[in-house]
């Protein structure tokens, strides 16, 4: 961005640059990801994630229908409702595996990540479904046993970063006001 001021009666022009919520210097706007690519993005951390990031994984038993449903690998399809539930909390579960084992060196950037990815999946459908069941998946996330040791609460910087970072998404996926789940 250029900025330009007059100072003394002389024209002064900088350039300054932007920084955007996620920490990116003069980025271009973010695009949303389906619930089904987050793991992908998350799951080498702290790799950059994969540019093939769209795959479907092999291994989960079920491949998207291109519709926002699932079909099993024995072939019917399912509606986005039947499954948000056991989805949304295998990736919640899948993120707690993660940043336990995590080194704190990682943390600030796996805080950035996750934040970041979690986010751009606000809209999919399966996130709106556990809306509309008046739920907060994340909330299990904020359970000691999910963090990492030196996050296990909000009373150090690790754990109130993290905090935070879970306080936006949150927001985000629209479930900040929503019941919490037991962990």
């Amino acid at each position: 961005m250029t900025v330009a001021w007059t100072e003394a009666n002389q024209r002064c022009v900088e350039r300054v640059p932007v920084i955007d919520a996620h920490g990116r210097i003069s980025a271009t706007a973010l695009t949303p990801v389906a619930l089904e690519e987050v793991w992908s993005l998350l799951a080498d951390f702290p790799l950059p994630p994969d540019d093939d990031a769209d795959e479907p994984d092999e291994d989960d038993g079920e491949l998207s229908d291109g519709r926002g449903g699932y079909t099993s690998r024995g072939g019917s399809a399912t509606s986005v409702g039947s499954y948000a539930i056991r989805r949304v909390m295998e990736l919640v579960e899948q993120i707690a595996a993660r940043q336990t084992a995590l080194h704190e060196a990682d943390w600030t950037a796996w805080c950035v990540r996750l934040g970041q990815t979690l986010e751009l999946a606000s809209d999919d459908a399966e996130i709106a479904a556990f809306r509309a069941l008046g739920l907060n998946p994340l909330s299990p996330l904020r359970a000691a046993p999910f963090r990492p040791d030196f996050a296990r609460d909000g009373m150090t910087p690790a754990g109130q970063l993290y905090e935070e970072t879970l306080d936006r998404v949150a927001i985000a996926w629209q479930v900040d006001t929503l019941e919490l789940l037991e962990a």
